[in-house]
């Protein structure tokens, strides 16, 4: 940098603020199927219990890789 130039601020890459990260909860779960809906209740049961895997038959037919997209994106932002 030369000298008596002002640097940019740095902005956070991939940062969201608590407000953000709220949203996208609401919105994520306002969208949901009922199965899936059925899934996301059920995800507190399983993680006070251990059980890290779940058993779902016709995954592709039932939006499961949409849903367990979504479920990893706001565990990662909890």
């Amino acid at each position: 940098m030369a000298a008596g130039k002002k640097g940019r601020a740095k902005k956070l890459k991939n940062h969201f603020t608590p407000e953000q990260i709220a949203a996208l909860r609401e919105k994520i779960i306002s969208r949901l199927e009922w199965h899936q809906r059925g899934w996301f209740d059920s995800l507190t049961l399983c993680r006070e219990a251990g059980i890290r895997n779940r058993m779902i038959l016709k995954s592709r037919q039932i939006g499961a890789t949409w849903y367990f997209a979504q479920e990893a994106l706001l565990m990662a932002l909890a």
